[in-house]
């Protein structure tokens, strides 16, 4: 007589989701609990009750900057995006890291540009010793740009959190089946030093998974819905899909369409050159990974890059932006159901769209 699972009544559908999610993820972690839930936003913010619980009375955050988290109230605090709290009361106390910088890692070199980076982190940690319960990893920034980083990268912070005992929280509510593995965690190869993770979007449920040692006490994650449960059947049945597909690997189809998509990036560069101005803040036309996919026209310019995305809806092609200075030209195609083929025609579109800017 409901369409809804929750704490006081489900069908097996949220158990099966789980299960299965599980069996993937902990094919490169140690993550072994699922708790489903029906938004995004809380699944981040049962992931931030584990992280508290488990430091208490730790009560800061780490993220990096241009980081989105969510519309909930304490989620809407840890987002970089004055905007999105304009009138919430600021309860959340929070670090903001900034993210790999490609550009200054060219100028500097990598590794003094990581150095750089822990050293800053390790400042957090001894201006507020054993304060900090987690910090958040984007590991594809979403609306900060669809910025990625290398491995070490990656190592070298959550080495530094495990040593100062910070929880490592992996967030891959847009990142999740997008990358050329399932797990984005798998593609850095980082999927050791994940404490908790959250997912989201592709997978239709959502769920925050946790190891063993973040495993909860009683009472903390609970209620009355989860989700229906035609969002475990069907989050359950993509998750299948993607497991038995081609999508992954090098050679898999993600990495094919991302491909493609780059090559479209540049021929049209090719043809229009001046919509295509030098930014020493831009080290690449396109950017991204898998079919997270960005290309930055206009030099980046805010103004153009939003009209951009409007006159292209007007040509027939869905785009968004992302990015703070320089901005970007985003894609999230549906890459089950997208044909390589489709690539020209969508950026015939995009290039009438473009040529109305």
């Amino acid at each position: 007589d409901t369409v809804k699972n929750g704490n006081l009544q489900s069908d097996d559908t949220p158990f099966v989701f789980s299960e299965t999610l599980l069996r993937e993820a902990a094919r490169h972690s140690d993550l072994k609990y699922c708790f489903p839930t029906a938004g995004a936003a809380l699944a981040n913010e049962n992931a931030i009750k584990i992280c508290y619980q488990k430091h208490a009375p730790a009560s800061r955050v780490i993220a990096f900057q241009d980081c989105f988290m969510g519309r909930t109230v304490t989620m809407c605090q840890i987002g970089d995006s004055a905007a999105a709290r304009v009138g919430v009361p600021l309860s959340t106390q929070i670090d903001y890291m900034p993210f790999y910088d490609a550009v200054e890692a060219a100028r500097v070199g990598v590794a003094a540009h990581i150095d750089a980076h822990v050293k800053l982190l390790e400042t957090f940690f001894h201006r507020y010793p054993a304060q900090h319960a987690c910090f958040i990893f984007e590991l594809v920034q979403g609306e900060g740009g669809f910025n990625t980083a290398p491995t070490e990268y990656f190592r070298a912070l959550m080495e530094c959190c495990r040593a100062h005992g910070v929880a490592v929280w992996d967030d891959e509510i847009q990142s999740f089946g997008r990358t050329t593995n399932m797990f984005a965690y798998e593609t850095m190869g980082v999927g050791d030093l994940v404490d908790i993770m959250t997912v989201g979007k592709m997978t239709q449920a959502c769920a925050t998974l946790y190891t063993e040692k973040y495993n909860p006490k009683p009472g903390l994650l609970s209620g009355t819905f989860t989700d229906a449960s035609v969002a475990f059947s069907v989050g359950n049945r993509l998750l299948e899909r993607l497991r038995d597909g081609d999508y992954y690997g090098e050679e898999g189809r993600i990495a094919a369409h991302h491909a493609a998509f780059k090559a479209q990036v540049e021929a049209l560069a090719a043809r229009r050159p001046d919509w295509f101005p030098a930014n020493e803040r831009v080290p690449a036309i396109t950017g991204g990974i898998g079919g997270m996919m960005r290309f930055t026209p206009f030099g980046g310019d805010k103004a153009k890059v939003m009209k951009a995305c409007r006159t292209a809806f007007d040509e027939g092609v869905v785009l968004f932006y992302c990015g703070h200075d320089p901005y970007h030209i985003r894609m999230l195609p549906p890459l089950g159901v997208m044909r390589l083929e489709d690539w020209p025609r969508v950026f015939e579109c995009v290039e009438r769209g473009l040529a109305k800017v």
